[in-house]
């Protein structure tokens, strides 16, 4: 009997001895590995971005969650029938770093941080092969006029946009002394005067401001305004604001485009997620804590 016990448990422990990956690996998807050859460089470079302003990928929060939507994504790249052109990704990496923090920026960011470029070019290459991705599905994702003026007319505060300028300071009392007269510009009073820094550098002006972004009063103010009318002071719970509505771009035909992308991007992440929920991925150590 005891034999037969040592027998079972010889053969219980070959199968799930073939079964374990080899020695370096940290996880697999599916059928393929990622060695700590792969994940070691990758997350000394991840760490290094984590603290700059250079974000590849709202996915990329651990190194390991990284490499298996790396995974996924390359193994999608290659069933669409895509090659890597490094003509075609030259011009993409070009574009991006220009687009993102400037060229002579990102050169002296690399340098101060002692980035690996080989490492920050499969960065972007994965980038690369997302937007790649992204096209495909966008061709075949079919959206009529209907499905995006319906998501227009149900969230059109987050597409509206408001040019507006203003000034802010937390004592009412300063604001009545130096600003009410009115005596210049508001430009001018919102670059001398104005607590809030971004927008007083630029003499008060928001281009672009979308409902929900500031105060509740702040929100209705701009909105009982006519292009050109300046309100009085407005009381809000952090301080005190004089705003001028410059002009608003509303409308559905005015941001058609930025609906039909949006809804793509949306769509395209469930996409992903579907596929990534599908794939057999096992994380063989604790590397989060390492």
């Amino acid at each position: 009997m005891n034999k037969y016990i040592y027998l079972i448990l010889c053969i219980l422990f070959l199968t799930t001895g073939c079964s374990r990956p080899p020695k370096d690996v940290v996880a697999s998807v599916d059928d393929e590995y990622i060695t700590e050859e792969e994940y070691n460089p990758y997350k000394e470079e991840l760490e290094k971005l984590s603290l700059g302003d250079i974000k590849f990928s709202s996915s990329e929060t651990s190194a390991i969650e990284g490499l298996v939507d790396r995974k996924i994504v390359d193994r999608e790249f290659k069933k669409a029938g895509f090659t890597l052109d490094e003509s075609e990704f030259k011009n993409f990496k070009a574009s991006y770093i220009e687009k993102t923090i400037g060229e002579d920026a990102f050169n002296e960011f690399s340098e101060y941080k002692s980035l690996n470029k080989n490492v920050l070019d499969d960065f972007l290459i994965n980038k690369f092969k997302i937007d790649k991705l992204k096209e495909k599905f966008a061709k075949e994702f079919n959206l009529t006029d209907d499905n995006l003026r319906n998501e227009y007319q149900n969230k059109s505060a987050k597409y509206d946009s408001y040019k507006v300028q203003f000034i802010f300071m937390k004592d009412l009392e300063k604001m009545k002394e130096n600003v009410l007269p009115m005596n210049y510009g508001l430009d001018i009073l919102a670059t001398l005067y104005s607590e809030e820094p971004v927008s007083a550098s630029n003499g008060g002006i928001v281009d672009e401001y979308h409902i929900g972004e500031k105060e509740p009063k702040f929100d209705l103010t701009i909105q009982s305004l006519d292009r050109g009318e300046t309100s009085d002071i407005v009381e809000t719970k952090n301080g005190y604001y004089i705003i001028k509505l410059i002009d608003i771009n509303s409308g559905f035909e005015n941001h058609k485009e930025a609906v039909r992308n949006n809804l793509i991007d949306i769509n395209f992440k469930h996409y992903m997620d579907s596929i990534r929920r599908n794939a057999k991925v096992k994380i063989y150590r604790d590397l989060t804590t390492e």
